[in-house]
């Protein structure tokens, strides 16, 4: 059942492999780094008044323009961010990294319902700021190739020696094959750090019922944002295994990190969750959400790579019918 629910989610991982021609400089926050170059390429590219200040609600196309769909998603009724349809996300290897000359990385971007209609403006955009250059020495790199995963398959889609994307018709629904037999453990490992509101505060200790909260009124927001699903889920059902479930190991801490907004121009404290933590209960419904979940990050600043973590079961059995 859970299956069917998620499965009208249009969503896509997308892996863009690109080759620094001059030496690239990462700082702590390489995915904010370049998520936020990218931003600015996307506008200045496609925006006929990237020029003029605040000019997005004003603007007679926008309701086209793929950068005011990708980055300027509004608020809901209670002044939250709606999210984006995007995550972009480099490994936390690469902060604080020298990439050199004619050195290969990757990052990951995963595109979430009619967010997927604007991959090539995407991609025209990523090889201007290749051109222009990306990082404080504005370091050029080129876009070699784009792989998409679909079932853990992947499958070039575009190149750089032929420029043509290359999308057989698909389909983007969410799946993950897992097995059906009952979770009784789970091990989450926070990847990048999490940040979790509840109830106006940001959540300084791992909480599981407000993970699954969270969790899940993302995955609302996303499905009738941008895939115009409205998810027929099991609400009750769902924070009662969450409340029931026992928190059995927890090596959570909070950690602060700082950088710089080139939006606000203005050094920003951004504190999250890192570690892992352990959780044992009945947890046979939760598997398929917390597995979306992985995909589409948690918590807030998701654009830039923030609330990525891994799902490890431990646990098949179910102890409770012993």
């Amino acid at each position: 059942m859970v299956d069917q629910i998620l499965s009208t989610l249009k969503i896509n991982e997308f892996i863009f492999h690109l080759r620094a021609t001059e030496e690239l400089r990462f700082n702590q926050f390489a995915s904010a780094t370049l998520r936020g170059a990218f931003g600015n390429t996307l506008k200045s590219t496609l925006c006929i008044h990237s020029r003029i200040p605040n000019s997005c609600e004003k603007c007679l196309i926008r309701k086209t323009c793929a950068y005011y769909y990708l980055f300027e998603t509004g608020t809901d009724s209670q002044g939250e961010n709606n999210p984006h349809p995007f995550v972009l996300f480099l490994s936390p290897e690469l902060s604080g990294k020298i990439i050199q000359a004619g050195e290969i990385f990757t990052f990951t971007l995963i595109l979430i319902g009619k967010g997927l209609e604007y991959l090539p403006h995407i991609i025209y955009a990523l090889e201007n700021l290749g051109q222009k250059g990306l990082g404080g020495k504005h370091s050029k790199f080129d876009l070699i190739e784009i792989k998409t995963i679909r079932n853990d398959n992947e499958e070039t889609i575009y190149s750089e020696s032929e420029k043509q994307l290359q999308i057989k018709a698909q389909n983007y629904s969410f799946y993950r094959d897992i097995s059906n037999k009952p979770v009784s453990q789970i091990k989450i490992t926070l990847l990048t750090p999490l940040r979790l509101k509840h109830e106006g505060k940001l959540v300084t200790e791992i909480d599981f019922k407000v993970f699954v909260i969270s969790l899940l009124r993302r995955i609302l927001k996303i499905a009738e944002i941008h895939c115009e699903e409205i998810l027929n889920i099991d609400w009750a059902g769902l924070l009662k295994i969450s409340e029931d479930a026992k928190i059995i190991a927890d090596n959570t801490y909070w950690k602060e990190y700082k950088r710089y907004s080139g939006r606000q121009k203005q050094q920003m404290l951004l504190g999250g969750l890192s570690g892992n933590f352990t959780v044992q209960g009945q947890l046979d419904e939760l598997i398929q959400y917390l597995k979306l979940g992985e995909l589409i990050h948690l918590g807030k600043s998701t654009s830039f790579g923030f609330g990525k973590y891994e799902m490890q079961i431990i646990e098949r059995e179910n102890q409770y019918d012993k």
